[in-house]
């Protein structure tokens, strides 16, 4: 209410009819819950994703303004996404062969982003997302395609679209998720997996190729999920990615018997490799975190307590290599 009284009257009915017209499009895929279709071995689960997003800002960029409009301290901005998609699945004598496709039809209004950096007011896009297949059983699982891919809480590999406005539409709502492009091959162990796989990011992001090996427990695991990954960046000369190598281990969701309302996480990561593209520099940086989780289960609702202390490395002036972390994707 205190944001909608700074607004004009047009923005405020704008605000209001946007509203309704959620919560109405919120009740109408309440009412009528998407079913999932069989057609004998094939199935089909469709989805539809709505996201908004309102912010308003004084003061922006410690007074200067808006960076699009010196001088503009005061914005508003709304971004919109509908987001329908469907995946299939195929079941077959030894395994499933599956798949997935969405779009997104996306847009900033009101003022634009309110830094004046990655969004404009009028920004707007009707793209594709996802659009994979794949073939999978107990064992492996292989996949082709723009999809979705995340190793641990993604605090290295993570989201190979910026969603940075213009082309994607919008900045904050982030309703583009998948690689552009990617080969992903899981090998299922006892109680671990192996993951080899070639991403592609954006063009916000560089047009990036991303090679890598992953290994991590699986939830069978008594303590939690603990693991490996070693990447390559290949062509990432955009922001001077190119030729970084990446070391990271990490444990999610680690649980101990004595201390059952404790969870604790952490991951650390080693950049080394030469940039290609940067004057041959040696990277040597490094990034890490531990962070601990406490539940208070005999509370109602059971609420849950987080502190995350996290440390990156930066450049050194008086050497030759770099040191600068890079947060990579």
């Amino acid at each position: 209410m205190e944001v909608a009284l700074k607004l004009n009257g047009i923005t405020r009915k704008l605000l209001v009819r946007v509203t309704v017209l959620l919560v109405a499009l919120l009740k109408l895929t309440t009412l009528h819950a998407f079913e999932t279709l069989q057609f004998n071995d094939i199935t089909f689960d469709p989805s539809l994703n709505l996201r908004a997003g309102l912010q308003y800002g004084t003061g922006i960029n410690f007074g200067l303004g808006a960076l699009d409009d010196i001088g503009e301290r005061e914005r508003s901005t709304l971004y919109l996404s509908i987001k329908p998609g469907v995946n299939a699945s195929w079941r077959q004598a030894h395994g499933e062969a599956y798949g997935g496709f969405s779009a997104v039809l996306a847009t900033t209004t009101l003022d634009g982003e309110i830094s004046g950096q990655v969004a404009r007011s009028g920004d707007e896009a009707f793209e594709i997302d996802h659009g994979y297949v794949g073939w999978r059983n107990e064992t492996v699982d292989i996949s082709f395609g723009a999809q979705e891919y995340t190793v641990g809480d993604g605090f290295i590999v993570g989201d190979g679209n910026f969603n940075q406005g213009g082309e994607d539409g919008q900045y904050w709502t982030g309703s583009f998720l998948a690689w552009r492009n990617s080969a992903v091959a899981k090998l299922s162990l006892h109680h671990a997996k192996l993951e080899v796989f070639w991403l592609r990011t954006d063009r916000d992001l560089g047009d990036s190729r991303v090679a890598g090996v992953n290994i991590e427990t699986t939830s069978s695991f008594k303590w939690g999920k603990v693991g490996a990954l070693f990447l390559e960046v290949f062509e990432g000369n955009q922001f001077n990615l190119d030729g970084i190598q990446a070391w990271n281990i990490r444990g999610h969701d680690l649980r101990f018997s004595t201390l059952s309302n404790l969870t604790l996480f952490g991951e650390f990561v080693l950049e080394r490799g030469v940039d290609e593209d940067g004057g041959g520099q040696n990277n040597d940086a490094t990034g890490w975190y531990i962070e601990a989780q406490y539940e208070f289960v005999s509370l109602p609702w059971r609420p849950k307590l987080n502190y995350r202390y996290a440390r990156f490395s930066g450049d050194e002036a008086n050497t030759p290599d770099n040191e600068e972390y890079r947060g990579l994707f």
